[in-house]
């Protein structure tokens, strides 16, 4: 009866949340369709007509599980949102309610650190193929398959410092200046 409304939401009622499979009569497939659209679910299967309505609490609570899961499973990217102005106005900064602002989000601390720090960061096999040409013992392209090693190699060779650079496991931690000062001897070396 319910199945049959001509309006979509009731009809959706009896069917969206249904936990029944194979009822045994139509009495108890409306009864199932009924308490499953009002967040009941059928208990074990050792009592055929109980019912254990579930609570807003544990719907939360599974919720939250599937939102956990979930951003496990993905690596997400924060955007921070300056305001510029109060009065909404475009092109219009107040500078002291704007530095305020960068404080409290900790972007001014974490440019200070990333520049006292390794500012450049690198993944291995891009770094490695434009600035191998520096190392005149490199192996045949083919034959080198770890940019890694070859990335350290490069290093030894040019004799840089282990303090100007730090191996990480899929980057190249650089401090200021290193990634320019190499790029100058890649320019001199393909000018030569």
């Amino acid at each position: 009866l319910i199945l049959e409304k001509s309006k979509p939401f009731v009809s959706s009622l009896a069917t969206s949340r249904a936990e029944v499979k194979t009822p045994s009569s139509p009495a108890t497939s409306m009864a199932s369709s009924f308490l499953g659209a009002f967040g009941a679910k059928k208990s074990q299967p050792s009592s055929s007509k109980s019912f254990k309505f579930v609570s807003v609490g544990s719907q939360f609570k599974e919720s939250l599980g599937q939102l956990m899961n979930t951003l496990e499973q993905t690596k997400p990217h924060y955007v921070r949102c300056i305001k510029p102005n109060g009065r909404k106005l475009a092109k219009t900064w107040e500078v002291l309610p704007t530095l305020h602002q960068l404080r409290c989000l900790g972007v001014l601390e974490a440019l200070r650190i990333s520049s006292l720090g390794y500012p450049g960061r690198l993944l291995y096999p891009p770094f490695y193929e434009r600035y191998r040409i520096l190392n005149p013992n490199r192996p045949h392209p083919k034959k080198d398959t770890d940019p890694k090693v070859g990335c350290q190699r490069l290093f030894q060779h040019l004799n840089v410092k282990k303090d100007e650079y730090q191996i990480g496991l899929s980057k190249l931690f650089l401090r200021a200046g290193l990634v320019a000062w190499i790029e100058k001897q890649r320019t001199d070396k393909l000018n030569a």
